[in-house]
């Protein structure tokens, strides 16, 4: 995630900031960068996306990968 939103790619989403999420600004979820990580290397939780910003991103998921 980047909370530089002035550039925004097809392939990003973005998420405006809550208390829930722990946000500090809008910022942009660039999914075409999605690289796996191990549940070890996560220090600690900051927030939670609500259920609209899970679907929107999911969304984006399945459209980048169902465009061949």
């Amino acid at each position: 995630m980047t909370h530089d939103t002035s550039i925004v790619q097809e392939t990003d989403c973005l998420v405006e900031k809550t208390t829930a999420n722990g946000l500090r600004s809008d910022s942009l979820a660039q999914l075409h960068l999605i690289q796996p990580l191990l549940k070890k290397e996560v220090l600690n939780r900051i927030g939670t996306l609500d259920n609209a910003d899970w679907e929107k991103i999911l969304e984006k998921l399945v459209w980048m990968t169902d465009r061949a």
